[in-house]
């Protein structure tokens, strides 16, 4: 399934996921971004559908290598 956020941001529900957060099991959602012209990174996104699909983890990998991995704390 793929959904719109925002105009021409486009992210596609791959599959649910059980996150570890704080030593427990969160389920969640994992979204990708789809890549538009000229874009260097690929974009995850987790979120929680029991919270309201709060995100929960947001990860941006630049075809260089580098990597930004953001998790909930509390």
């Amino acid at each position: 399934k793929t959904v719109s956020i925002k105009s021409g941001i486009y992210l596609v529900v791959e599959h649910t996921e059980a996150l570890e957060l704080q030593g427990e099991p969160m389920p969640t959602l994992r979204l990708q971004r789809l890549p538009q012209a000229g874009d260097n990174e690929k974009a995850l996104l987790w979120v929680n559908p029991a919270q309201g699909y709060v995100p929960v983890r947001i990860r941006m990998e630049e075809r260089d290598g580098d990597v930004m991995d953001l998790s909930l704390k509390s």
